[in-house]
Order: structure tokens, then C-alpha cells, then sequence
């Protein structure tokens, strides 16, 4: 049998954060995975993170009885409370039970070249999610890029899967379409994540969703409008010709701590504009603008000051055959296809 890891839904409803765990929950289901609830300890803040952790432990202790040789048990990652968990993975080896877990974040690699960090303050970063990373069977990871830093942690490649894109569930209509070149960035605006917002360049067209805009704080020009923010399952909302996949603090490339993540992640800002069947805008060296030229889904640029004359060059012809490319990434997002696919191979051990 095959069971997963139940996780509560959180209701933050004007925000992605927990969309691509829920999405991943749902997609779990539609495979015949069954839920295991352990539903207090995975969601209490109260106490300290000995008891939290102890907590967890004894409830999914409790859970795994049932479980028997050639059974399979899903997690989603970083796990809360997850101060025992390593124990608990060990004893599903001893029961011959494989754990299998998808990967959302990893703060070793968010902070791994932030200065404020110490080094004794990264490596430790490092050691606790590698090693218990490697307690698993089988991982799933964002891409490519991902997978290469692990191996270079010392996880066998035997066990990393790359996911290729995050899926984005959703019955909504598509987004808007525009007749002027307009740009939309989407996600969380605050300035310690995307000040780069905040003096935008003069053309072309800017239109800003999401929560945290300090409006008074934009040196941006008239055209740059901002829309408040949506209910992340109503990519309707949007209205634009290109998505914009950017973060950190300049322009001219992305930096910082976000800024250097984008190197290594999938954000899942990216699968919104596709469920949305807009074409996206990334930074030529992010991961995903391999995805990206791979797919014909839109344009990779060093610096967003390049926008304007490579959007001057582009014909509808042109931009036709993106939106054409985009759409057929759209379905596929949408009905899950990314996480099905994954999650096939990890239990099949490919």
C-alpha cells in the first residue's frame, strides 16, 4: 500500500504559500495514496521544539505500526517538528517500508552565500538537511540544478528525481489576454524579497498582484500600476501578455539571497503563469531558463532593461507560437501532471 503524510490546509487564501503542498496532497490522492493524520503535533505552535518534535515522534510512531514490508510512506519537505524524525525513518527502513519524500525548499542553498550567515551557521544548515535527506529512498527535487548540488552533498543521484515544474491545480479561466506589451509580476511584493519592484525601468508596461506593496515606497514610473492581490486558485485576475519570474533587490540581474535561488529552484510562480497561459519572462541563469528555451515558453534576459527591445523584435507570429507552447505546459499543470509523473517513478524505483 501506498499512504502519505496528511498535512491540514492552511487558509491563507490571499497567498501561494501552502497551495503547492495541498497540490501535492491532492495529486497523492488521485494515485491511491492514503492519508496518515497526524494532525496536532504537525501544526501545534505551543512549546518548545523538544516537546513539538517529541510530540510528532510519538504520533507518527504510533502511525507506522500498521505499515508493512513493501509498503510505501510519502513526506513533504521541510517537515515540521522534525527535530525526531530521523528515527522515525530509520525504523521504516527496519520494516522495510520505503520513505519517499518531494522536496519544497532548501535553506542551505537559499543562504548558503549569505555573508550575515557564519560558516559554522551554514554547514550546520548543510548537516541537517542532508543527512536527513538521506534517510530517504527516494527524493524528489526541483530540477537539474538541484539534483547536481545534492550529489554534491554526497546523496546518491540513485535517489533524486527531478520534478521539472511544480503543478498548479486550478479550474479558473486563464488570464487576461492584453494588447500592449504588459508585464506582470505576481507573488509576494515585499521589499526585502523583490525590491527590484520598486524601481522598475521606464517601459514597458508593469502590472504588480500580490500582498506586501509598500506603494509609497515605489520610485517607479507611470507605468508601473499596481492591483492588490488575488485568491491564489483565480489566475483569472491577471491581465498582461508575459509573467515575470525575478527576485531580490536590482534590475540588472538577480541578486541576494532570493535572487541567487532562483539558480537552484522552481518557483511556483512560474506554474501560476502557466495554469494562467502566460508567457514568462526569467533570469537567463536561473534553472528554469533551461525549462524555459527548452520549451520555446518565453524569454530568458540577463537584465530586465533588455525587456523592452526584445519585446520590440518579437512579431505576433512569434508571440502566437509561445502562447501555443504555453498552453500545452498549462494543461499539464493543471491537471497535476508535473507530481503524478514524479511521484510514478519514485514508487516504481526509476
Amino acid at each position: 500500500m501506498n499512504y502519505f503524510i496528511g498535512e491540514p490546509k492552511k487558509s491563507d487564501i490571499r497567498t501561494a504559500t501552502s497551495k503547492p503542498r495541498t497540490d501535492v496532497t491532492e495529486v497523492l490522492e488521485k494515485l491511491g495514496f492514503v492519508r496518515l493524520e497526524v494532525p496536532k503535533a504537525w501544526t501545534t505552535p505551543e512549546g518548545n521544539t523538544l516537546t513539538r518534535g517529541l510530540g510528532l515522534y510519538l504520533q507518527l510512531n504510533e502511525k507506522i505500526k500498521m505499515l508493512k514490508p513493501g509498503d510505501k510512506l510519502f513526506f513533504q519537505f521541510p517537515t515540521p517538528n522534525s527535530l525526531f524524525l530521523k528515527r522515525i525513518l530509520k525504523k521504516l527502513h527496519k520494516k522495510q517500508v520505503e520513505a519517499l519524500v518531494l522536496v519544497h525548499d532548501l535553506q542551505y542553498i537559499r543562504y548558503k552565500d549569505d555573508p550575515s550567515f557564519s560558516k559554522f551557521a551554514k554547514l550546520k544548515f548543510k548537516m541537517k538537511e542532508s543527512t536527513l535527506l538521506n534517510e530517504y529512498n527516494k527524493i524528489i527535487v526541483h530540477n537539474e540544478a538541484m539534483k547536481k548540488e545534492m550529489i554534491s552533498w554526497g546523496i546518491s543521484k540513485d535517489k533524486l528525481i527531478s520534478l521539472g515544474l511544480f503543478d498548479y491545480l486550478t479550474s479558473s479561466p486563464v488570464a487576461q489576454s492584453d494588447t500592449e506589451n504588459s508585464i506582470i509580476i505576481a507573488g509576494n511584493l515585499a521589499e526585502n524579497k523583490a525590491g527590484y519592484a520598486y524601481k522598475l525601468p521606464k517601459s514597458p508596461k508593469y502590472r504588480l498582484y500580490g500582498v506586501n506593496y509598500a506603494e509609497n515606497n515605489a520610485k517607479n514610473a507611470a507605468n508601473v500600476t499596481y492591483h492588490g492581490s488575488f485568491k491564489a486558485e483565480d489566475v483569472s485576475t491577471m491581465k498582461g501578455r508575459f509573467g515575470l519570474v525575478w527576485d531580490g533587490t536590482s534590475v540588472d540581474t538577480c541578486a541576494g539571497n532570493f535572487g541567487n535561488y532562483l539558480r537552484y529552484n522552481n518557483p511556483f510562480k512560474f506554474s501560476m503563469y502557466m495554469a494562467a497561459e502566460l508567457p514568462v519572462i526569467v533570469w537567463s541563469k536561473s534553472a528554469l531558463a533551461a525549462f524555459v528555451e527548452e520549451h520555446k515558453v518565453g524569454l530568458a534576459v540577463d537584465s530586465l532593461n533588455d525587456v523592452p527591445a526584445l519585446l520590440a523584435k518579437m512579431t505576433d507570429a512569434d508571440y502566437q507560437q509561445i502562447k501555443a507552447n504555453v498552453k500545452v505546459i498549462s494543461q499539464k499543470v493543471r491537471q497535476g501532471s508535473f507530481t503524478e509523473e514524479a511521484v510514478l517513478k519514485a514508487i516504481k524505483g526509476a
